[in-house]
């Protein structure tokens, strides 16, 4: 009996659920906000095109045809630090030739301070990075051999903003970081905020 009443409860939270992203899309449609669409979108699961639309700007390539294998996004609090981190995958895309010249896109290895933030290495004091990593402290960008990474520094007084040199002269980092893998075409996009 009370097997019953627990699935008739959790069928009308269900059912008020699905009222109210209902209206959420309509209360959007009837005052012209296409963004409650798309919000109400999201929370019933469906692909919006939201992580092509921020990479795509953020990086000065066209990634929507791309598909999300992975989005996360920690930024929140007062401050709103945290780290977006996206993967996209695409079928045969051709975006290695896009890279090729533009702005903040170099070819694979990574630079000493790219390397340090995207997968840390070891120093005679002690080891420097990652800084771009999960909860459990593993680097969120799996080791690449053959692509093209995108560094912007995203701090206020840089210089360079493509330039990586300063990164560690500061009290916090701002930037954006990118490795495309043209073995798999993937691509991995991370934000990161201090």
């Amino acid at each position: 009996m009370e097997d019953r009443k627990k699935a008739k409860r959790g069928g009308r939270i269900r059912q008020i659920t699905v009222l109210a992203i209902v209206l959420i899309i309509a209360a959007g449609d009837l005052s012209g906000c296409g963004g409650m669409r798309l919000i109400a979108a999201e929370m019933l699961g469906f692909p919006t095109g939201r992580e092509q639309r921020e990479m795509s700007e953020a990086l000065g390539v066209d990634v929507m045809e791309g598909n999300v294998i992975e989005s996360e996004d920690s930024h929140g609090g007062f401050h709103g630090d945290g780290m977006t981190f996206i993967a996209l995958h695409f079928d045969e895309s051709g975006l290695a030739d896009q890279l090729v010249g533009l702005a903040g896109w170099h070819p694979l290895p990574l630079s000493e301070n790219a390397e340090a933030l995207a997968y840390g290495y070891d120093t005679e004091d002690g080891r420097k990075g990652p800084y771009l990593c999960d909860d459990e402290g593993q680097p969120v960008f799996p080791e690449i051999q053959n692509g093209y990474y995108y560094f912007r520094d995203r701090y206020t007084g840089s210089e360079d903003v493509y330039d990586d040199g300063d990164v560690f002269e500061r009290n916090s980092y701002n930037f954006i970081m990118a490795i495309y893998d043209t073995d798999m075409d993937m691509m991995y996009y991370a934000k990161f905020d201090t």
